[in-house]
């Protein structure tokens, strides 16, 4: 990876001058619950030690000019204005795109002119692999667009303005992403809670480490791929419109889940049994059509679409061939709350094993649930566990990308050398014999929980 003087260099020789602030913003690893924050449920991330970075500068007018140190992606140009057209869907120009669009429209207002910047960009960070490389650059760019402006928010209120922001690029999630990203800790793996956003952080145990595993299966940024992902909180939408419609009478209570966070034993004052049984007496097992939800939601189909089913194209979902599993959907949500609440005390205890457990659990949701595994992160994950792990699961939006295996540091040598041998070297040559061995070679390393999002003045 370029160091910041190398990228300095570029800057200089590039722009004409020299930058004046450095930034950096980490990926995070999910040790569990995905497919929760958009559905106001807790979830465990952590930043990591991989990080996106950037050397900048402001400048005079309001254009925002952006070079990769390498050459790989090129550059990307526009300017910070009241509306900013976005590029054609998967350019990486739309992450810095989404975060100034989103700081504008929250700051535009009495004539305001904003200052632009120029920089130069490096990671160490891989893509569409489920670490956040696509939030960690929105949240960099976002930083450096309030620090030339003179903005401040605090940590809480720019993850959740950087949550919103990346909505821009097509993708319907919630706001784990930047929060971890933000407000990561050394050493702390963070517990995120939402509606209201709260963080609290909780030491990694002595004796662990967390070793990451690309499956080399990339979740792409793609319309399609795009489409799938947005399914799960489509879904979890439908099923909170008939729930709020049916749920009330059966628990006898005059307050429905606004969000399938409210099925909680606190907010419906009933015990988790007697909302499993309610929840899953209205919902049917199998595949909703449109017809199907919107009769029990108690709208017409036309409503149910333009109230939970619209795409960032502002076009309904397709339906799917085996229809919306709206009972599965939901069961992974309620199972993996709890799930993410017993880990949290798991790790405040110090209870390694049950931390393990309780992924291994996850990913099995994920997979029979959740919908989001696929067969390479499912093979990864067991053949982690036969190789030691105390836990293993797919971590992030799904689809691919990377596992993360908790286990004993006096281990992890041995581990992934198993995982080369066994998932690299035998399952994937014989499943995937188009993945070059350079790509394998690097696939497999140990992560720590670190500190998250910084700009500052250049100090070289």
């Amino acid at each position: 990876m370029p160091t910041i003087k190398k990228s300095s260099n570029k800057f200089e020789s590039f722009f004409g001058r020299k930058p004046t602030g450095e930034a950096f913003a980490p990926g995070r690893i999910n040790l569990i619950g995905d497919h929760l924050d958009y559905n106001n449920c807790p979830v465990l991330p952590f930043a990591v030690d991989l990080r996106i970075s950037a050397v900048f500068a402001p400048r005079e007018d309001n254009r925002i000019c952006i070079l990769d140190s390498l050459a790989r992606r090129g550059q990307r140009s526009f300017d910070a204005e009241a509306y900013i057209a976005p590029y054609e869907t998967s350019d990486w120009g739309n992450y810095p795109k989404a975060a100034v669009q989103g700081i504008v429209a929250d700051q535009i207002g009495g004539g305001r002119r904003f200052k632009g910047f120029d920089a130069v960009i490096e990671s160490n960070l891989p893509s569409a692999g489920g670490l956040s490389s696509s939030s960690a650059f929105v949240v960099l760019t976002g930083m450096i667009f309030c620090v030339v402006n003179g903005f401040e928010y605090t940590s809480l209120e720019f993850s959740s303005l950087m949550a919103a922001a990346e909505r821009y690029v097509g993708t319907q999630g919630g706001g784990m992403d930047q929060t971890a990203c933000i407000n990561g800790k050394n050493g702390k793996v963070l517990k995120i809670d939402f509606n209201p956003l709260h963080c609290r952080s909780f030491s990694v145990p002595d004796g662990v480490s967390f070793v990451i595993a690309d499956s080399l299966i990339k979740a792409q940024k793609t319309e399609a791929a795009m489409a799938l992902y947005n399914s799960k909180p489509i879904e979890s939408r439908m099923a909170t419109a008939i729930l709020n419609r049916r749920l009330p009478a059966v628990l006898k209570t005059a307050c429905p889940p606004f969000s399938l966070g409210d099925l909680t034993a606190e907010k419906l004052g009933a015990t988790d049994n007697e909302i499993d049984r309610a929840v899953f007496s209205v919902l049917k097992e199998g595949g909703y059509t449109y017809e199907e939800a919107a009769a029990a939601a108690g709208m017409s189909v036309d409503e149910l679409k333009h109230s939970c089913c619209l795409m960032s194209d502002k076009t309904p979902l397709p339906e799917p061939p085996n229809g919306f599993e709206l009972f599965k959907r939901v069961r992974h949500v309620l199972t993996e709350r709890r799930r993410v609440e017993r880990c949290a005390q798991a790790l405040e205890t110090g209870d390694v094993e049950t931390v393990g457990r309780l992924m291994f659990e996850s990913h099995a949701s994920g997979r029979d649930d959740g919908g989001f595994s696929c067969p390479e992160s499912d093979s990864l994950t067991e053949i982690a566990r036969a190789a030691g792990a105390l836990g293993s699961r797919q971590t992030g939006g799904g689809f691919g990308g990377f596992n993360v295996s908790l286990v004993r540091s006096g281990e992890t040598e041995a581990f992934k050398e198993k995982l080369m041998k066994d998932y690299y070297e035998t399952y994937l040559s014989r499943m995937h014999p188009e993945i070059s061995a350079e790509a394998k070679s690097s696939a497999v390393f140990t992560v720590i929980p670190s500190d998250g999002a910084c700009v500052r003045q250049m100090s070289i």
